[in-house]
This record gives structure tokens, C-alpha cells and sequence, in this order.
């Protein structure tokens, strides 16, 4: 029984971390938005900018820690039911 308690408990910090890339990206896209305001003609820039360094990157970390999730859960109900 601990032993799966340690599962989930592996697994929900593994989701966790997609708090933080939400709180991230949310904070990214304030300050874009506040730089589009502040130069409108610098819109493209910042926008390809985020879009190539912010999001993308945050996108993949959210996937693979979304995988680390799921593998560990199913690790774990192998382990039980093998």
C-alpha cells in the first residue's frame, strides 16, 4: 500500500511542475504584451520571440513531465500487478 502511495504521490509532483510552466508563460506573455505597447512597430519581434523561446520550450517541458507522470503510474500498477 505504500508503495503506491509513493507512486501517486511521484506522479503528482511530476504534475506539479505544469503549475509553474502555466505561471510561467503567463508572466512571458504580460511582459510581451506590455513591450507591444510600449512599441507597437516591435510587434513581429517580440512576437517571434515568444513564440520561438517561451512557448515552444515550455510546450515540450509540459509534454515530457506529462510522460514522467504517466510512466510512473504505470510502473507502478505493473509492479503491482506483476
Amino acid at each position: 500500500m505504500i508503495q503506491i502511495f509513493k507512486c501517486w504521490v511521484g506522479a503528482a509532483l511530476a504534475l506539479l511542475g505544469i503549475g509553474g510552466i502555466g505561471l510561467a508563460i503567463g508572466m512571458a506573455g504580460g511582459a510581451g504584451l506590455e513591450g507591444i505597447a510600449r512599441q507597437p512597430e516591435a510587434t513581429e519581434k517580440i512576437s517571434n520571440f515568444m513564440l520561438t523561446y517561451v512557448i515552444l520550450p515550455e510546450l515540450f517541458l509540459a509534454l515530457i513531465l506529462s510522460v514522467l507522470s504517466l510512466y510512473i503510474l504505470n510502473k507502478c500498477k505493473c509492479e503491482r500487478d506483476c
